[in-house]
């Protein structure tokens, strides 16, 4: 019954997405794929991996890129994003009985090509592979269409880079009346404010004291479409 739902929801959710699963340990939820990431400019998939045993986990993930054609890339999130070149997490996120670990992100940036790509994720306890869930992700540039989300009018531009204590972000050109904001994500493409705008050109001031250094991204959504990530760091 709880595979049989799975499928329901994936194909609901108008996911591109296969699995299969010796995870005596192991579940994937809430799964979302093939959505366009503004964050790291990449088609992306998504879900929560559930510890379903009595024992605190240690999990880790591997990446295997089926069917990708150079020069496209793919690479993965698991508490930090990692380079295309690495394969395998180097460290293991601990999930609690019954806990649940929202970090992962998988990604599929096509840099021009067209054609589709499929990507094996394999979710697996630490020193015990045969305890496995895996993900199978077919990413499909023409169903994202990615070249229509990008805003090209709206321009953006956040100071001081780096910054301490406030952050000052300009906007100009903006279709305000269509609806309109800016939002800052952290590394990992949570959301951590949204700011509306209500006039074509002006600025926000944003406090800064209390996020944790590090690397952000802002964008500017209008009417459901996005502008290209930018980014800022933050610093104490």
């Amino acid at each position: 019954m709880k595979n049989l739902l799975l499928s329901i929801t994936l194909i609901f959710s108008f996911l591109i997405v296969s699995f299969s699963s010796f995870a005596q340990s192991l579940q994937i939820e809430n799964v979302v794929s093939n959505f366009y990431d503004p964050i790291q400019d990449a088609i992306a998939i998504k879900g929560n991996i559930r510890n379903t045993s009595s024992d605190t986990l240690r999990i880790l993930v591997k990446s295997n890129a089926i069917d990708v054609v150079d020069p496209a890339i793919t690479f993965f999130c698991w508490a930090q994003c990692y380079s295309s070149a690495v394969i395998v997490s180097p460290s293991a996120l601990i999930a609690p009985p019954n806990g649940l670990i929202t970090e992962f992100h998988g990604y599929y940036r096509d840099n021009g090509v067209t054609s589709q790509a499929r990507v094996n994720y394999t979710f697996f306890v630490e020193g015990n592979e045969n305890d496995s869930l895996m993900i199978e992700a077919a990413f499909d540039p023409a169903t994202v269409g990615i070249r229509d989300v990008n805003l090209e009018s709206s321009t953006l531009n956040a100071f001081p880079n780096p910054a301490n204590d406030k952050l000052t972000i300009a906007y100009k050109n903006v279709n305000f009346q269509s609806g309109a904001s800016i939002e800052l994500f952290n590394m990992l493409g949570v959301k951590i404010s949204t700011f509306d705008i209500h006039q074509r050109d002006g600025s926000l001031t944003i406090p800064a004291y209390n996020l944790k250094a590090g690397v952000y991204f802002y964008i500017i959504r209008e009417a459901g479409k996005t502008s290209k990530a930018n980014r800022i760091t933050i610093k104490h």
